[in-house]
């Protein structure tokens, strides 16, 4: 997984959006998935953003949702980017503009190792969605692949605190 913190505004990120764009249809189907966090775009913002860099991958809108940047934190500055293998380690945070042979160096060892294609994949996001755009959820999160059947655990949507709360080991 990458993880990038980015926002509409920075140039840095706008560098590296492509880099993510070729890497997931690139490792994408080997197992990457990369996901974007705008830190304070507004959905306005993003909409227009999203498909003119051509992002093929999740973009969540974090704004007003700092336990997820928390989680990762403390962010100084953007972008932040945090690689994080199958079992759950943080291999990797990079704060800053990063070259692409750097990630991509990250990326092709984990792929070199096994991690990325260690695990079957059972459910992947459909799309995220923002604040209030899903009856009942008041915060933005991921659409999944409907569960065969619902339950109180998997209902098939993940919420961007639902997302926080996946405490992954950084030891």
């Amino acid at each position: 997984l990458v993880l990038d913190f980015w926002a509409t505004w920075c140039g840095p990120c706008k560098v590296e959006i492509p880099h993510f764009v070729e890497f997931q249809k690139t490792y994408g189907p080997k197992g990457l998935q990369i996901v974007g966090v705008s830190i304070d775009d507004k959905r306005e913002q993003l909409e227009p953003y999203v498909k003119d860099m051509h992002m093929n991958y999740v973009v969540l809108q974090g704004l007003g949702h700092d336990d997820l940047q928390d989680a990762y934190g403390p962010m100084l500055g953007i972008p932040v980017t945090v690689l994080i293998s199958r079992d759950g380690k943080i291999c990797a945070t990079h704060s800053g503009l990063t070259d692409r042979e750097e990630f991509e160096r990250e990326i092709k060892a984990l792929n070199a190792s096994g991690q990325l294609a260690q695990y079957q994949v059972i459910h992947f996001s459909t799309h995220g969605t923002l604040a209030g755009e899903i009856s009942g959820a008041n915060e933005p999160g991921l659409v999944m692949t409907p569960p065969r059947e619902a339950s109180d655990e998997d209902d098939g949507y993940l919420s961007a605190s639902e997302i926080a709360a996946l405490k992954l080991d950084a030891n």
